[in-house]
């Protein structure tokens, strides 16, 4: 866990970069808050809309859960073949926290001991291909970029976490986070589990 006052400083090694539109700042031994979606999830006039009416990330969440585009991830052998990618690291390339496969977005917690950009890639280009495969079609899968926030303190960590978990009940998709089958927390919070959900 963090506390407030831990977690890598200033002087630690820190990386800036970008692929595109959004700067990523990684730092070592940082716990992250990432979001990936599918191609097509956030129209490009729909975002140019919300940022001209100055809503925040919010609304991008919003419009998110509302199940807009191709909803790939609704198809339980995308959603089953995600989970599984996500978690068949955990532990040697990272610590995974907490993970949410929504119909066409992804929510994870994780601190990675390699760059975080390298673990985005690996999962993105293998869910990719496969669910590409799996659906009998070619082309982007993934929307290039992704949203990604280093967590600071164990408040913003427990509130990642809950959001992460909780995010389907938020969406209307179920009743109780446990009713999803395509989220779940690290087995460092079994135990703890009930009072995360």
């Amino acid at each position: 866990m963090l506390s407030s006052n831990s977690g890598p400083s200033y002087e630690d090694e820190t990386t800036w970069r970008s692929r595109g539109r959004l700067p990523h700042l990684e730092r070592q031994d940082a716990i992250y808050f990432i979001t990936f979606r599918l191609a097509g999830s956030l129209p490009k006039h729909v975002l140019l809309d919300i940022k001209a009416a100055k809503r925040n990330e919010d609304a991008i969440d919003e419009f998110l859960d509302s199940g807009h585009g191709e909803c790939w991830l609704k198809d339980e052998r995308i959603a089953a073949l995600t989970v599984n990618t996500i978690k068949h690291w955990s532990g040697s390339r990272y610590l995974l926290h907490a993970w949410c496969v929504m119909p066409n977005h992804v929510h994870v917690v994780l601190g990675p001991n390699r760059s975080l950009a390298e673990v985005l890639h690996s999962w993105k280009s293998y869910i990719a291909h496969e669910a590409n495969r799996m659906l009998s079609r070619t082309g982007d899968f993934w929307q290039r970029e992704y949203y990604d926030h280093i967590i600071r303190n164990d408040e913003e960590l427990h509130r990642d976490i809950e959001y992460t978990i909780n995010n389907p009940v938020k969406a209307g998709l179920c009743e109780n986070s446990d009713e999803w089958e395509w989220s779940g927390v690290g087995d460092m919070y079994a135990g703890e589990t009930p009072a995360l959900r």
